[in-house]
């Protein structure tokens, strides 16, 4: 039966405004149907066989008049909540990336742990030491890091002599002192093992997707 637009889910009005969107058009909203569970949109007007464009977003078509004409439909079907808890624990790209950087990030901390180190706080000595002197806001930049963890970090490499502040202006400048360059040297041969060790576990391909990342 057919619906207005305010009676229909939110979640319904998206979709159809994307599909609406691919197709440059406005979607009809008086030709819209409902039934068990399920909501149809009629989103366009008849086209031509031969000129029939799938779009996206599960999009089907149905004859309408003619039969050397059709009209473009998108089908919906309001996900449930147990289909959408099923999708989001088995499926989702974030559940496993936080996994997969807790398992990598464990090899790097048991290889640079024995040396009193975290893997955030060597990766802080790699970057001062290509940066030199650099302002706590443009280091937490470059790692995309809140200043609060930051902070946390640099109090122990300040505590440690690895690092100190230096006066610039108003303000203050981080810079590595020989301790952290020494450490630094020190921590190579434990960080490569657990970088092959990391490489073996992702594969190439992967490996080459992350190098490529922004940074």
């Amino acid at each position: 039966m057919g619906s207005s637009r305010e009676s229909l889910p939110s979640s319904a009005i998206s979709i159809a405004a994307v599909a609406a969107n691919c197709f440059a058009i406005e979607p009809d909203w008086k030709t819209v149907s409902r039934f068990d569970g399920h909501v149809m949109f009629d989103v366009g007007e008849p086209v031509a066989p031969g000129h029939e464009d799938p779009g996206v977003l599960g999009v089907m078509r149905r004859p309408r008049g003619r039969i050397d004409h059709r009209s473009r439909v998108l089908y919906i079907q309001p996900m449930r909540p147990e289909q959408a808890a099923r999708a989001m624990t088995e499926e989702c790209l974030a559940l496993r990336v936080r996994r997969l950087s807790r398992v990598v990030t464990r090899l790097f901390d048991g290889a640079v742990r024995p040396l009193g180190l975290t893997p955030s706080q060597l990766t802080l000595l790699a970057v001062l030491e290509r940066r030199g002197p650099s302002a706590p806001s443009a280091v937490a930049r470059a790692l995309d890091l809140e200043k609060s963890t930051l902070s946390r970090n640099l109090s122990r490499m300040l505590g440690a002599g690895w690092v100190r502040e230096r006066p610039h202006g108003a303000l203050k400048r981080l810079e590595l002192t020989p301790a952290g360059r020494a450490m630094l040297g020190k921590a190579y041969d434990s960080w490569h093992r657990a970088q092959a060790k990391a490489r073996d576990l992702l594969g190439a391909r992967v490996v080459k997707a992350l190098l490529n990342l922004d940074t």
